[in-house]
Parts: structure tokens; C-alpha cells; sequence
């Protein structure tokens, strides 16, 4: 099966988004945690843009990853726990049902694997999906 378009790749080429261009979601559905570096996980998702789907990989920390078992249900925190206790095995978890946060992140750098070259973004902020305010993000990062 092909991969699907990478969407931090149509960011910086098609939309012309520059590296370390903030953007935000309003509800991301968190639907897996791999382990991919020290101090760094990722998540994927396929994401419609435009007549067609991306594949969006998002970076995080284990800081992040910590602040989001904040808006879990608990029984979704303890499995996440659970395997972060397990040094992190199998190296994907998936997650049913996802957790749901607001994500304010940016373009990150070009990598590659073995399959493709892509382009992550890097979460810069979480919250609730129910009390996140773009406009007020915005503001706070122009002062």
C-alpha cells in the first residue's frame, strides 16, 4: 500500500508555511504514542486537506506526553502508563478511544527513514479541546 502525501511536506512547498511556523488544531485526535527518539514520541493521523489525505506525524515530549494524560479518560492513562513503565514496548500504542486535545505546534525539520522524507510537527502547546481560543494563542505569542 503507498504512503499517503506527507502533510508537513505540503505545508512548507504548497502552502509556503516557513520551518518553525506555528499552526493550531482545535481537537487532534491522539490515536497512537510511538517512542521514536530520547525524550521524543509521535503521533500519526491521516488528515483530509483539500481533496486529499496526509499523512501528519506530531513530535512531542515526554512532558507533553504527560500534560495530555491530563485529558484521558483513566482507563486510557493507566494503559499509557503502563507502557511508558514498560520502557515504552511494543514501540506503537495504540490507542481506543484517542484523546482529544487542542495543539498548538510548529513545522519541524526534514527526516527521513528508510521509506519516505517527511516533515513532523512539533507540539508547542496542549489544552482542552473545550477552552482553546486561537485568536488568544496568537496574541500571547506576538507580545
Amino acid at each position: 500500500m503507498p504512503f499517503a502525501p506527507d502533510f508537513g511536506l505540503m505545508l512548507r512547498d504548497t502552502l509556503g508555511l516557513p520551518e518553525d511556523g506555528t499552526m493550531s488544531f482545535a481537537d487532534f485526535p491522539v490515536s497512537n504514542i510511538a517512542l521514536v527518539g530520547d525524550n521524543k514520541f509521535s503521533c500519526s493521523v491521516n488528515i483530509p486537506f483539500d481533496s486529499v489525505e496526509y499523512a501528519l506525524s506530531m513530535d512531542f515530549s515526554a512532558a507533553i506526553l504527560g500534560q495530555m494524560l491530563g485529558y484521558a479518560d483513566e482507563r486510557t492513562a493507566q494503559i499509557v502508563l503502563s507502557w511508558t513503565e514498560r520502557g515504552c514496548q511494543p514501540e506503537t500504542l495504540e490507542i481506543d478511544p484517542p484523546i482529544h486535545i487542542a495543539v498548538v505546534c510548529k513545522l519541524g525539520s526534514p527526516e527521513a527513514n528508510d521509506n519516505e522524507i517527511y516533515i513532523p510537527l512539533v507540539v508547542k502547546e496542549i489544552g482542552s479541546t473545550k477552552d482553546f481560543d486561537p485568536v488568544e494563542y496568537a496574541e500571547r505569542e506576538n507580545e
